[in-house]
């Protein structure tokens, strides 16, 4: 009786089962109908066909007839034919319960007449030793340079405290640009205040009227929205 899975998920559970009992027929039963169907172990072999990956994957049981792998950190991508799931491997071999790994493997499936079935697995060893799931999320390199940002610097010992330092150019600065406010009063009562840089007066009057114009279809459609909203 052929198997039938509803949903890539579905196939990569059977297979992930199937090694895990050292069922060879029911690994092989999770493969697509195709002679192009490709398996890579994390030893770099690339395997074609059925009769490769079975022989290959017979060795592997004679060999490790206790596997368990488990998965985290999955990414998918699903269509309506094709999906690939993206996952971290972690191996456990019989009753050894240190870990082996962790292995970054990516599994394509395609779905036809019978349903989903697996067309690649490809399983390589991470060069992060730090993937497996330790239940710990991993910081992004953009973090470490933020902490590293804020580690290396250091403010002037006359100079302390945020308050100061965001005090102090304008105390310094002697000339403050100059500027314009318009206040916008909105029909709930409140206002919005903005504030223009005063622009000295150029030889050529087009640029300053075309920022005008621009500023008051702004203006138009910042007091449009609003009336519609309230």
């Amino acid at each position: 009786m052929i198997a039938v899975f509803a949903t890539p998920e579905d196939v990569e559970t059977a297979f992930y089962e199937a090694i895990a009992r050292a069922d060879l027929a029911a690994l092989m039963s999770v493969w697509a109908d195709d002679e192009e169907i490709v398996c890579i172990h994390p030893t770099g072999q690339r395997l074609t066909g059925t009769d490769a990956i079975r022989d290959s994957w017979r060795g592997i049981f004679a060999n490790n007839p206790r596997l368990m792998v488990r998965l985290s950190r999955g990414v998918r991508w699903s269509g309506m034919l094709l999906a690939v799931h993206n996952v971290v491997e972690t191996l456990y071999i019989g009753d050894e319960r240190r870990p082996h790994g962790p292995m970054l493997a990516t599994n394509v499936f395609q779905r036809g007449a019978s349903g989903w079935r697996l067309l690649s697995h490809h399983s390589s060893t991470a060069a992060d030793r730090d993937a497996a799931d330790t239940g710990v999320r991993r910081r992004t390199q953009r973090e470490y340079a933020a902490d590293a940002a804020l580690t290396t610097y250091r403010a002037p010992g006359w100079l302390p405290g945020g308050h100061a330092q965001t005090i102090y150019p304008l105390l310094i600065r002697p000339d403050p640009l100059p500027y314009h406010r318009d206040r916008w009063e909105t029909p709930d009562g409140d206002f919005i205040d903005l504030d223009w840089n005063v622009v000295p007066p150029a030889s050529n009057a087009a640029p300053t009227h075309g920022r005008c114009w621009f500023f008051f279809m702004v203006w138009k459609a910042v007091r449009s929205a609003t009336t519609q909203l309230l």
